[in-house]
């Protein structure tokens, strides 16, 4: 059973962390197009995008350790 877990946890990794890398890079350009929308630099795109990134960790992080 423990071995059927280990291989669940390497297959799941391998198939969602490029789709997660994938959105995230999108995410990136979603938030550098908004902030030259709004005319404001690329630096202040780049600023809401890693707060997104934070933010989402921080949230992981709390569901982690206090579960559901």
């Amino acid at each position: 059973m423990k071995t059927l877990r280990i291989i669940h946890l390497v297959v799941t990794f391998i198939v969602f962390f490029p789709l997660i890398v994938a959105f995230e890079i999108i995410w990136l350009f979603v938030c550098l197009r908004a902030a030259r929308i709004a005319n404001m630099p690329k630096k202040e795109g780049l600023k809401v995008w890693a707060n997104y990134i934070k933010y989402g960790v921080e949230m992981n992080k709390d569901f982690v350790l206090n579960g559901l």
